[in-house]
């Protein structure tokens, strides 16, 4: 046994050092090419739309035509497992993709012989907080076509919802899309960040009271716990019961809003200019939506102490660099544990939001002396300086003992 796994690992080496190779040559040839073309490869994060989404059109937002001297070809190649076909096509009117297992190998075997080789685009970053980049008007996603719409109106249909109706779509994390085989590298190996989870039933009255306003309130999401527990025929649990590829990209991209929480599903609704409302946002670090000002709306998880139960201020959690923490065990060891946004706090928050699309929302003006008072706690080299979203009025006034 040991005899044929040596040699199973003996030709593996030799694929690998004849696909390096051929991947050499092929440098060799963008490097004779490049006084007329400059060539660069890159690989699209597939397996989370939140990925698939964010870091492609930020490395997009980033790149300004005008700054690009001659003729540049960019290439990228997807991964095995994709997240989302449609917005893999959506991603391909505008670049140039390339969906090969043997170019895929010959990829990952060159940028191992040569990782430092100026060839290769970096597509590992959201840029969450390169509020410039994010803030500027180079959209990679192109309105939907005609035909697209007419397909998304029968996906309406379908769902009962008219239309001509508004409607609002949320989604609340937990572990079932991380824990399935066909839709991760690695099931069973997240549970490091099971802090960021949060429970549906939480999001409920919140879809209820949406509902009650005329609204049909749709639950997104590819693959989940547990089906929603409601008899509201507003209330459509399209991720457990209806979900498809295009219904997540018309869907999202047409809603009035979305409401939901570090999941990156959000960030295909915001990438069409959807306003969003994140709850449950962990670490605190990370409260931002990494989308530019368009009535976002963010507010944290709190941080309670297990020993006398108290709860940590903003500042205890800057001090204490719990605001960083990204990881379950860290917080076990500091002795803490995260509070999730009550269903209180989540529907204030969409009834905000909802507000200020609308336009009928007003500021009282201890309403901006807590908001100031907020951000004024961010220390100028702390990640959130300067960030454009505004924190969940309701959670702010709630929570004011947060500011002390």
């Amino acid at each position: 046994m040991t005899r044929e796994r040596n040699l199973a690992e003996r030709v593996r080496a030799l694929r690998l050092f004849c696909a390096g190779l051929v991947g050499g040559v092929l440098l060799g040839l963008v490097w004779i090419l490049s006084p007329v073309v400059r060539i660069r490869v890159g690989k699209l994060v597939t397996e989370r739309i939140g990925h698939l989404t964010a870091n492609t059109e930020y490395w997009f937002r980033r790149r300004d035509p005008a700054t690009v001297k001659g003729w540049e070809i960019n290439i990228f190649i997807t991964g095995l497992t994709v997240c989302n076909e449609i917005i893999l096509e959506k991603i391909s009117e505008r670049m140039t993709v390339i969906r090969s297992r043997l170019v895929l190998y010959l990829y990952f075997a060159t940028q191992r012989l040569f990782p430092r080789n100026r060839i290769w685009i970096n597509l590992d970053s959201t840029g969450t907080f390169d509020y410039a980049a994010w803030n500027n008007d180079r959209r990679l996603f192109l309105p939907l076509s005609e035909a697209e719409r007419g397909r998304g109106a029968e996906i309406l249909e379908s769902l009962g919802i008219p239309s001509d109706a508004d409607y609002v779509c949320f989604a609340a994390r937990d572990s079932a899309y991380l824990n399935d085989s066909s839709t991760t590298k690695n099931p069973g190996g997240w549970a490091y960040h099971d802090h960021r989870d949060v429970d549906i039933e939480n999001f409920m009255p919140m879809a209820e009271e949406m509902a009650a306003r005329g609204y049909w309130v749709l639950r997104m999401g590819a693959v989940v716990s547990a089906p929603l527990q409601t008899d509201n025929p507003r209330i459509i649990d399209y991720a457990s019961y209806h979900r498809s590829a295009f219904g997540d990209v018309f869907l999202l991209g047409n809603s009035k809003f979305f409401i939901g929480d570090t999941a990156g599903i959000y960030r295909f609704a915001s990438s069409f200019g959807r306003p969003v409302g994140l709850t449950n946002m962990t670490p605190l670090a990370y409260l931002n939506t990494g989308s530019g000002p368009n009535n976002n709306l963010v507010m944290p998880k709190r941080i309670r102490r297990v020993g006398d139960g108290t709860l940590l201020s903003l500042k205890d959690e800057l001090e204490s660099g719990a605001d960083d923490f990204t990881t379950d065990q860290k917080f076990l060891d500091a002795g803490m544990m995260l509070v999730q946004n009550s269903a209180a706090e989540i529907a204030s928050m969409a009834r905000e939001l909802d507000a200020r699309i609308d336009g009928t929302w007003r500021d009282l003006p201890e309403d901006e002396e807590l908001q100031q008072r907020f951000w004024s706690l961010i220390p100028e080299d702390h990640r959130l300086y300067g960030s454009p979203d505004r924190v969940a009025t309701g959670f702010l006034r709630e929570n004011r003992d947060f500011l002390n």
